[in-house]
């Protein structure tokens, strides 16, 4: 059984601590307290149902404690602390996983350190020199946010990078057998990064695609179905949207594009910039439509998603604000009156009667009633 302490109890850490929690003895370790007492009350906060069943079904009892008395006799350390994209320094930032290590450091120099944060390209090396410690590896993730737990429980494969002696030692310890690769810690970063770019650029090619139908006057429904009916193209990720958002794809992109500084290229970096173009062809779409009580539906950036984070629809309510149009939010979740300055009414009825058009990145069924109001890229009705 493997000593294992989680710090960073967010999508990536609770999905991971609580399937690890089966078969080894794991504490997490959050600077969030009231996250903590949740997570010491067998309690999900993950907006994901199969975390809770699995905790259920599988009589787990979940605890944490204080990080110096955690990193005690701890022989594997997951750190999985977000690290947001810096649009000043133009990469993520990685604060929170040097001061994690150096913590660690101060008690517990045998443990093996598993970086499951996303982070730029060479940067595990980097740590290793840095601190003068070798046991660092990344074993990224990929995970979806509505089904995290999903994607941990079946992983489209394992991704273990470092040197050879660690990697192997993860995969006995933790009995891997299928869909696993052992790479450098190098390769495992570049994997992770252009996984999502990949992602990224499908969006942004498709919603290029719309965007030509619509100028043309062709069916953008049939030209994607002609199209994604060759089955070495496929059908997914091929649906028109506003433009990529949440938690992702849109830092992930940035990064790998910044990773090619000094190196020719320049696909990545259009990938960029074609999600950028997007949002501003959305906006000018919407003010041709020359009216004034504007209705923006849902704010997250996918179906049953409660993030909003990147979502491309924030970046279309700022380019719509500044031309003085009247603005209406009806997002479930948001508890106040107002965001962004913006009115949030509750009441659904009363939000499709206010307003003479609504946005809608994804249409589902509580607004096919009012087709004629919507204004929406979604062609397949799903994300």
């Amino acid at each position: 059984m493997n000593k294992i302490l989680i710090i960073g109890a967010g999508y990536v850490g609770m999905s991971n601590g609580v399937y690890l929690s089966k078969e080894n003895d794991v504490i997490f370790y959050d600077i969030d307290k009231e996250k903590n007492k949740l997570i010491n009350n067998n309690l999900n906060y993950i907006n994901d149902p199969s975390i809770k069943k699995y905790i259920a079904d599988n009589k787990l009892k979940l605890k944490t404690m204080n990080l110096n008395d955690a990193l005690i006799d701890r022989n594997y350390i997951f750190i999985c602390v977000p690290t947001d994209y810096d649009e000043n320094t133009k990469c993520l930032n990685t604060t929170l996983i040097e001061s994690s290590i150096k913590n660690i450091l101060k008690i517990n120099n045998n443990a093996i350190i598993v970086i499951k944060s996303t982070i730029p390209v060479n940067y595990t090396c980097k740590l290793i020199k840095k601190f003068n410690y070798k046991k660092i590896i990344y074993v990224p993730e990929f995970l979806r946010e509505v089904s995290a737990f999903d994607d941990v429980l079946n992983p489209s494969r394992i991704i273990i990078g470092g040197e050879n002696k660690y990697t192997i030692k993860y995969k006995l310890d933790f009995n891997l057998d299928n869909n696993v690769y052992l790479c450098s810690s190098t390769e495992a970063e570049i994997i992770k990064l252009a996984s999502n770019a990949y992602l990224a650029m499908r969006i942004a090619y498709f919603n290029e695609i719309d965007n030509l139908c619509y100028n043309l006057n062709a069916d953008t429904l049939k030209v994607i179905n002609g199209i994604c009916s060759d089955q070495r193209i496929g059908n997914y990720y091929n649906n028109p949207s506003f433009g990529y958002g949440g938690y992702c794809l849109p830092k992930d992109s940035k990064e790998l594009m910044y990773s090619f500084k000094d190196i020719p290229g320049v696909l990545i970096e259009a990938i960029v910039k074609s999600n950028q173009l997007r949002k501003k062809e959305i906006c000018e779409e919407i003010l041709n439509k020359k009216v004034n009580k504007i209705g923006i539906y849902r704010l997250t950036s996918k179906s049953d998603s409660l993030n909003i984070k990147d979502s491309s629809i924030i970046d279309i309510i700022s380019i719509l604000q500044e031309n003085s149009l009247d603005l209406y939010i009806y997002e479930p979740f948001i508890k106040e009156n107002t965001f962004k300055g913006i009115k949030v009414i509750k009441d659904l009825e009363i939000f499709k009667n206010e307003c003479d058009l609504i946005i809608a990145n994804r249409i589902d069924s509580e607004i096919m009633d009012i087709n004629d109001k919507i204004f929406s890229k979604d062609i397949f009705y799903r994300d």
